[in-house]
């Protein structure tokens, strides 16, 4: 595992971001996978549920997915929410520091998808047609070769393999009380090894 911070400027401030990487092989990140449980989580408590191509019940498992690849790079992205102060209502803290994050991790991995010729798994359910195709009754998914499905969707325990990799706890918000720090995981599959070191330089020196 090796991690760095970045810089990144907003409407309203700048923002240190915290980014840790680990490559695994695809067969211990499998190990994971727990798709039936989160396929009821997702279908108890996600208003995506059934309503998008990317997410259960109609994402694949894991093992599935990602039998023609060899290796996994696993990228968190992370940052302290004292630096969204000039925001005084909790909720807010968390839904714009997601946002960045987000945004930032699927333009790094997209990028990365080109360089290290694999596929993302991205950082939150995907937003390219609104609604998606399934919600509106318009058929199958419009963009699929755009299309990428979350570590959450194929049935992988993020929290677990924060832990276990990274010695990372996942915060939430709960209590109408923002946590210390907003995370988001993301995952890139490959038939080829990675570096992580050229991952956190490319990392260092992307446009964001």
């Amino acid at each position: 595992m090796i991690s760095t911070t970045f810089r990144t400027k907003t409407p309203k401030a700048e923002i240190i971001i915290s980014a840790k990487v680990a490559t695994i092989e695809i067969n211990e990140l499998s190990k994971y996978e727990k798709k039936d449980k989160f396929s009821q989580l997702c279908m108890e408590g996600c208003p995506n549920y059934g309503s998008k191509w990317s997410c259960p019940p109609y994402s694949p498992s894991f093992m599935s997915y990602s039998k023609k690849f060899k290796y996994a790079m696993v990228l968190l992205l992370s940052c302290n929410l004292s630096q969204f102060d000039y925001t005084k209502q909790e909720y807010m803290k968390i839904k714009v520091s997601n946002s960045i994050l987000k945004s930032r991790t699927n333009k790094i991995m997209r990028a990365l998808e080109d360089r290290c010729n694999g596929i993302m798994l991205a950082g939150g359910s995907c937003r390219l047609c609104k609604p998606c195709a399934l919600k509106s009754n318009q058929g199958s998914c419009k963009k699929p070769t755009q299309m990428r499905f979350t570590m959450e969707s194929l049935g992988l325990d993020v929290e677990s393999i924060c832990l276990d990799f990274f010695n990372y706890k996942l915060l939430w918000y709960k209590d109408k009380k923002a946590p210390e720090y907003a995370s988001v995981v993301s995952c890139l599959l490959s038939e080829n090894p990675i570096n992580e070191a050229e991952i956190i330089s490319f990392i260092e020196n992307f446009k964001l």
